[in-house]
């Protein structure tokens, strides 16, 4: 069971690595970081980091309250979200730069509380 539970983790991560960084809002991010405006063609989404951090706990929401996993394992999606924030704010930038370093400390916060909920399941 915990090589299933750990191979379910993984995929999840894998799946949100994918997801986020092909979302049409990252995609705007490097084109603007190549020289490339899209946002005069209409096809860029909202300037905000809301979207971003929404996906991230949707999926941490629902690994967390539907899938059967303990909550160890699923420690490893936990840790691989919070990288992935603050990876895309590093590297791409942040749509909200005077914001991210808060984001980040309520992702945390968010986390932590879904670890400490899950464990007293």
């Amino acid at each position: 069971p915990v090589f299933i539970e750990l191979g379910i983790t993984l995929l999840l991560c894998f799946a949100l690595y994918t997801i986020i960084l092909t979302h049409p809002h990252q995609s705007c991010r490097l084109a603007k970081m190549m020289g490339i405006t899209l946002m005069e063609t209409g096809t860029c989404p909202g300037e905000s980091d809301s979207n971003l951090l929404l996906f991230i706990l949707g999926v941490l929401a629902a690994a967390h309250v539907g899938l059967d996993i303990r909550w160890h394992v699923l420690l490893v999606l936990q840790v691989a979200s919070w990288m992935l924030y603050l990876g895309i704010v590093v590297s791409i930038g942040s749509c909200e730069p005077n914001q991210a370093p808060y984001n980040l400390a309520y992702l945390s916060l968010i986390i932590l509380a879904m670890s400490l909920g899950k464990r007293d399941m």
